[in-house]
């Protein structure tokens, strides 16, 4: 048995200009196009493991995508532990037009 898990990116320029042009929302153009899919591998006689797929529309894998996304933008790498810190951990300080970061 080969493991093939299929996945389907929905967000980008092709599935919003899709959706703008006909009147819908992303998400919408994004699942009906995973339907037509799905029906051509069929077609083909291709079989795969839908309870591995991948959906980047799905909220399910969103929200977590959303909030990894969150956590980097409001942390930063401490040089020292090279790890992730929150950015609410760095206290700036301004001396005449120098920014200090203090260690």
């Amino acid at each position: 048995m080969v493991l093939h898990p299929m996945g389907f990116d929905t967000f980008g320029l092709a599935t919003e200009q899709f959706a703008i042009a006909n009147k819908i929302k992303p998400q919408i153009a994004a699942e009906q196009n995973i339907v037509t899919y799905k029906k051509q591998l069929e077609m083909f006689g291709c079989t795969y493991d839908w309870d591995r797929e991948v959906n980047t529309a799905d909220p399910n894998y969103f929200k977590w995508t959303q909030k990894v996304f969150l956590d980097l933008y409001n942390s930063y790498v401490d040089e020292k532990t090279q790890c992730a810190r929150p950015i609410t951990d760095v206290e700036l300080k301004v001396e005449i037009g120098r920014l200090n970061i203090p260690v």
